[in-house]
């Protein structure tokens, strides 16, 4: 248990973290000219990633020490993207992806964690583990079209063709759901801004 001033604080540092990012990410898709002057941006989420870590580490909240450690993967990734481009000192994947398993320690459920993981697990070649990952999500009953369509995907590298049927058809019963929960927050969205 955390007072909430703790919290409060804790969630706006993440959150500036999480924008330092996403700044960081379009400047990164430019040259290394740019990426070079906006390389601060990751060093900067990092930083703040870390004061949030502090301030949260009393925290039983499962979904808050996720957060964390995926916002500081996303930060290594960034960082370590930048360092590629400017053909600097590797950062390692091993040091990178530890955050992704103290997330999914964490909060085995986390979907961002899983998705993160199985499509890291694809992208290796490594089919058993990705349908793993999903398999989780799934059965948790947070799954995701995303989340079937990785399971669908693993499953069919691994010669289980029914079992990559059977989760494309549930990605379909889930589609039109998620599409129609975000026509309706982009209706919300609208209403927001109409009243301002």
């Amino acid at each position: 248990w955390l007072p909430d001033a703790s919290n409060y604080k804790a969630d706006v540092l993440m959150a500036r973290a999480g924008i330092e990012l996403k700044e960081f990410a379009i400047i990164a898709n430019d040259k290394s000219r740019q990426v070079e002057g906006r390389m601060a941006e990751a060093e900067d989420a990092l930083k703040h990633i870390a004061e949030a870590r502090r301030l949260v580490s009393e925290s039983t909240n499962p979904a808050v020490r996720a957060r964390i450690a995926l916002l500081e993967y996303n930060a290594l990734r960034a960082k370590q993207e930048s360092h590629r481009v400017l053909k600097l000192a590797p950062i390692p994947d091993s040091e990178i992806e530890l955050r992704l398993v103290e997330a999914l320690n964490a909060d085995p459920t986390d979907t961002q964690a899983r998705l993160t993981a199985a499509s890291i697990a694809i992208s290796r070649g490594d089919h058993e583990g990705a349908l793993t990952h999903a398999s989780v999500l799934i059965e948790s009953g947070k799954s995701s079209v995303t989340a079937f369509y990785l399971a669908s995907e693993a499953a069919q590298k691994l010669g289980k063709t029914q079992l990559a049927i059977r989760y494309l058809g549930r990605a379909a019963e889930v589609m039109p759901k998620s599409m129609e929960e975000a026509k309706m927050s982009d209706q919300a969205r609208q209403r927001v801004r109409q009243s301002r």
